[in-house]
């Protein structure tokens, strides 16, 4: 079975995570096949997804950065504001 983080069972090692937030917030729309999303889940289409189970995640699994990195084209985020 495919893990998202690495299995860390005690403090000796440590993980980075690095996620293109494009690409995954294109692939969770393309996942979502009209189903509502989640009220957890934050969403900008085609731009940014995450959820606070992630942190969690990787605070268990040992994570000590995360990278997240997206962009829009233009000078103003599309929707107004920020995520």
């Amino acid at each position: 079975m495919d893990r998202l983080f690495p299995n860390v069972a005690d403090t000796t090692h440590s993980a980075m995570v690095f996620v293109d937030g494009e690409n995954f917030a294109i692939r969770y729309e393309s996942l979502l096949h009209q189903r509502p999303i989640p009220e957890h889940v934050k969403l900008q289409p085609g731009v940014f997804v995450w959820a606070n189970g992630f942190n969690n995640a990787c605070v268990m699994a040992g994570v000590r950065r995360k990278h997240y990195y997206t962009s829009v084209q233009g000078d103003a985020c599309p929707s107004g504001k920020h995520a």
